[in-house]
């Protein structure tokens, strides 16, 4: 993180990821009370992933994980399945 909108971006991306991890816990009825042994972070861009790494100690207490994991091959996580359905 060189420029202030470098930093400004990371931050951003920071809460993004912090907002996320909250509205899956909820989706899941996992409070935030309860810790999680592993949080996995995927992005595909390392940059990204760098700047998470900065601020894991922030990310590792919001998100009440005792470890971050981060991975960059979006494509071990995505599943497409293809659907065609003809209209007449």
């Amino acid at each position: 993180m060189t420029s202030g909108q470098n930093y400004i971006d990371a931050v951003n991306n920071m809460v993004t990821l912090i907002d996320s991890v909250r509205q899956i816990r909820d989706g899941n009825n996992l409070p935030l009370k309860k810790p999680v042994l592993k949080l996995k972070v995927i992005s595909s861009d390392k940059t990204v992933i760098e700047n998470f790494k900065h601020f894991e100690d922030v990310i590792k207490e919001n998100c009440n994980a005792f470890e971050v994991e981060y991975e960059n091959d979006e494509g071990k996580f995505l599943h497409y399945e293809k659907n065609y359905t003809k209209f007449y």
